[in-house]
């Protein structure tokens, strides 16, 4: 039996990612840049959540209430 190699998923470079957490969420809204079930890295601050994918580092922002709302599970980073 052959053990899979967990897929390495590199965190942004920039300091302000250094506090990221790796979620995997259920993004289905037109007004962001990526959809469907993805792995991101996101800073949640008290009004904005700062997200950013793992290899073609889109990123963007979206309000709080928002990310709330959207079905979430952090994953161990």
């Amino acid at each position: 039996m052959t053990r899979r190699k967990r897929i390495k998923t590199p965190r942004p470079p920039e300091a302000t990612w250094r506090t990221a957490r790796l979620y995997e969420a259920d993004l289905y809204n037109v007004r962001w840049p990526v959809c469907g079930c993805r792995l991101v890295w996101a800073v949640v601050g008290r009004k904005w959540v700062r997200l950013c994918t793992p290899i073609t580092n889109i990123k963007w922002r979206m309000r709080r209430s928002e990310w709330d709302a959207t079905p979430t599970l952090q994953k161990g980073a």
